[in-house]
């Protein structure tokens, strides 16, 4: 006799891809896995045999497995009569994939989706079946809504961070020889789906219902810690875990070494990214002193602290904070051996004093950018242009190219020509000379310039904008090469490792067949001291983490929250390791470290996360240019913040780097 459940996808590795019902896990449901008998089986093998349809598809990119037992299928299978399954895309778009890599349940942990709405048919015999599905991201917050073949099942539900919608075992009647799926809300997602005959079910003791209340849940996952903080384990090792609700020591949590928070200055301000701040030695008291950045609507401010937190001085009010990639540049701009502190804000460039909070010289770099997306950046490098001891900074300001001097003089000007939007600027001495060329991304174009802004090649065949790029000689021939994506945030790539000086192009990565979709960061160094060239990380805007060598060559992959990616000698030992930070919700871990052979050094989560929260290296462009050490510790340290995402409480700064004994959790490291 057969006890009669609720469907669950369970695998079992005999007798082929036969499932169970059972429940997801859940922060308020327990996951409970049973194995079904030998007879049960058997059953399962004669219904299968006896033309019974049994579908179970695992939805996300062609380079992730499937979970085991399930087919892949990508946005990209549409369907046709000939297929007999496949999706219908929306005209609006736009539509693509995700793997986060942060739920353990490998079905969940994948996505696809339409922003017009997701529509999935299958071609079935006429009957009742059974289906189960799930809707949602194990990194985001969002809603889902469920039709099918026309019915909505429950309305629209929200799902929290990181939650999911999930139908399990609704009976549903077709009749006209087909089942549609359809997912509505604010994106289309869907994550697996199952059609189970309901002969078959019955079969195997599966009860299902066209009750939504008895079929229909929501999902959250909880990783949040019941202390201050806990040391936990996950399949990569050690993972800290920090409970914001709770946390008062910070510095007892291995790897902290400083925490400052960014308070509100008063109830009219705001503190803005915190990303948007930097620590120096100004002084040279062996003290390290915060620099940040505050918003206060409809102006901005910069302020420094001790390092114990106390105000040193804050800014005369500035122009309204423009994008934050650009970071704070703490620089002895003029040669004198003091420092400035260099900002680009909304039409305003500012060069400060970092010793008195006096504004040296200010520019205007536009009114408001020229019109259309991109008019809020205004990206910017330092660097040697003018002058190979004194430095200089180049402002994209709309189309506009801007260099100034050391004194903010205007030394040139360079139109550009089509679109805006494009938020990464960069800069290297790629011919050897003292100076910096220019680096440009924008969409439809990536751009490089001589140090006196003229142009050295360009892209054409750019489509989306790259989001950062990286320098160094990649492949080992001698000559500094350039790594810039043609369409990352298109999810269609690739990764372009081309001749600095002359632009041609050496060789391409196509990430997509390796699990990527939206390249959100890149870097290179030599993290395989074994290997020829340098290799190359990249990454998605959630996962995974993936090196490749100086030949584009897949040297490992790793399932692991990520989005931006900096290198830095996080041991002490001579070689730079990588660094990984996420942005998204309910993250484990949130930042990681990794050497070159895919071993993770550190990991820690803060938690619980905030919609749109990020966790990122700070300084000039997010930390792309790596760390040093900040501190004296003969490693490296990690300028860290962490907060809602743009504006609002709570913000923190951490200085991060490897745990010592003096934490007491040596032993775990």
């Amino acid at each position: 006799m057969f006890t009669r459940r609720r469907l669950l996808s369970r695998t079992y590795p005999r007798n082929g891809p036969i499932t169970l019902p059972a429940k997801l896990p859940g922060a308020s449901i327990r996951y409970r896995a049973s194995w079904v008998s030998a007879a049960l089986v058997s059953l399962a093998i004669a219904a299968a045999a006896n033309g019974a349809e049994h579908h179970r598809y695992d939805f996300g990119g062609a380079g992730t497995p499937a979970a085991r037992g399930y087919t892949r299928l990508t946005i990209g299978d549409e369907y046709s009569k000939e297929r007999g399954y496949g999706f219908i895309h929306s005209a609006a778009g736009p539509r693509g994939f995700r793997t986060r890599g942060v739920h353990k349940d490998t079905r969940l942990d994948t996505l696809l989706y339409d922003q017009g709405g997701l529509t999935f048919v299958q071609d079935l015999p006429d009957g009742d079946y059974l289906v189960s599905l799930a809707s949602g991201d194990a990194q985001y917050d969002g809603n889902a809504a469920i039709q099918l073949n026309g019915q909505e099942v429950g309305g629209l539900r929200a799902t929290g961070d990181g939650g999911f919608v999930v139908l399990t075992a609704h009976r549903v009647r077709v009749g006209n020889g087909r089942l549609k799926v359809q997912i509505a809300g604010d994106y289309g997602r869907l994550n697996y789906l199952e059609i189970l005959p309901l002969n078959t079910a019955e079969a195997l003791g599966v009860d299902g219902s066209d009750d939504a209340r008895k079929t229909l849940t929501v999902t959250v996952p909880s990783p949040v810690p019941d202390a201050e903080f806990s040391v936990d384990r996950d399949q990569f090792g050690p993972l800290v875990r920090v409970n914001l609700d709770r946390i008062e020591n910070w510095t007892a949590v291995p790897g902290i070494e400083r925490h400052w928070p960014v308070l509100e200055e008063d109830e009219k301000t705001q503190p803005a990214h915190a990303i948007v701040s930097n620590i120096k030695d100004v002084d040279g008291n062996g003290k390290l002193d915060v620099f940040r950045q505050i918003i206060e609507v409809p102006y901005s401010q910069v302020a420094r602290f001790t390092e114990d937190g106390r105000p040193v001085w804050k800014t005369e009010r500035l122009a309204p904070a423009a994008g934050d990639e650009t970071g704070m540049h703490i620089v002895d701009i003029n040669g004198d051996g003091r420092y400035e502190v260099v900002i680009s804000q909304t039409g305003m460039l500012y060069c400060i004093s970092a010793d008195t909070g006096e504004i040296r010289w200010q520019v205007k770099t536009g009114e408001g950018g020229t019109g259309g997306p991109g008019d809020w950046d205004y990206p910017m490098v330092v660097g040697h242009f003018t002058d190979r001891r004194k430095k200089g900074a180049v402002v994209r300001a709309g189309l506009d190219l801007l260099c100034y001097d050391h004194s903010g003089r205007l030394a040139w000007k360079h139109v550009l020509e089509g679109h805006i939007y494009g938020h990464a600027m960069a800069r290297c001495d790629v011919t050897g000379d003292g100076y910096d060329e220019i680096f440009v991304a924008r969409n439809g174009s990536t751009q490089a310039f001589t140090h006196d802004g003229k142009l050295l090649w360009e892209d054409k065949g750019q489509r989306n904008h790259s989001d950062n790029f990286a320098f160094g000689d990649i492949d080992g021939d001698g000559r500094i090469d350039v790594a810039y994506d043609r369409d990352g945030c298109g999810s269609r790539g690739p990764l372009v490792i081309a001749d600095a000086v002359t632009g041609k192009e050496k060789f391409t990565i196509d990430y997509r067949k390796d699990g990527v979709g939206h390249n959100q960061g890149f870097t290179c160094d030599n993290f395989r001291p074994d290997l020829p060239g340098l290799e190359i990380v990249i990454t998605d805007k959630a996962s995974p983490l993936l090196l490749y060598d100086g030949r584009g060559r897949l040297l490992w992959r790793r399932n692991t929250p990520t989005s931006l990616v900096s290198r830095a000698d996080w041991t002490g030992d001579g070689v730079p390791d990588i660094l990984s930070f996420a942005i998204g919700v309910n993250l484990n871990p949130t930042m990681s470290v990794w050497n070159g052979r895919g071993e993770r050094l550190y990991a820690i989560a803060l938690l619980p996360s905030r919609r749109r929260s990020y966790f990122g290296g700070c300084a000039p462009g997010h930390g792309f240019d790596g760390f040093g050490d900040l501190s004296g510790n003969g490693r490296a340290d990690v300028l860290m913040a962490s907060g809602p995402w743009r504006t609002g409480p709570p913000q923190h700064l951490f200085l991060i780097a490897a745990p010592t004994g003096e934490t007491g959790w040596e032993d775990d490291w």
